[in-house]
């Protein structure tokens, strides 16, 4: 099996799993690397502090997603980096729905209005490009129907399990 995870996570999973068959590879931040078809280029995330948490640009044929879970507001390094890409698909995390929380490294409906405004200002995404959001908590209290009624003005699409998304 391949597993591709930054440094931390790939250490975690030698100590618990020392003799599972695993091609474990570390992943940096903004040091792109290739999976089969795929392009990937892993860009630095707002999740915990004093480890390198990465969202993924993932690219093939032409077409280029950015998966970005557990993750608040990007530091302006990520978002300088982005400037260089167009998107076909954000698929972004919500996890604090409508609550307002002092842990940074998740987004609110507010937080995630907030990244996708700069990235469309930025052109990093365009009016075609598809929003799509994820990683949904409970304890954000905001069911789906909440997440459709407030995203709904925005052209962002709140995913649900089972999800199929293609671009």
């Amino acid at each position: 099996y391949s597993i591709y995870a930054n440094p931390h996570v790939c250490s975690e999973i030698r100590k618990r799993y020392p003799d599972w068959p695993m091609d474990l590879t570390e992943t940096k931040s903004f040091d792109g690397f290739q999976h089969g078809p795929y392009s990937v280029m892993p860009v630095k995330a707002t999740h915990i502090a004093d480890e390198d948490c990465q969202n993924l640009i993932i690219e093939k044929d032409g077409k280029r997603i950015l998966y970005a879970t557990d993750t608040g507001i990007w530091p302006e390094l990520t978002f300088e980096f982005l400037k260089a890409f167009r998107f076909d698909l954000l698929v972004i995390e919500c996890t604090d729905g409508i609550v307002k929380s002092t842990y940074n490294g998740h987004l609110n409906i507010e937080g995630v209005l907030q990244v996708v405004s700069r990235l469309r200002a930025d052109k990093i995404l365009d009016e075609a490009s598809r929003v799509v959001t994820t990683h949904h908590g409970h304890h954000g209290n905001a069911r789906h129907c909440d997440l459709e009624e407030m995203f709904q003005d925005h052209c962002i699409e709140p995913g649900f399990d089972g999800m199929l998304i293609e671009i």
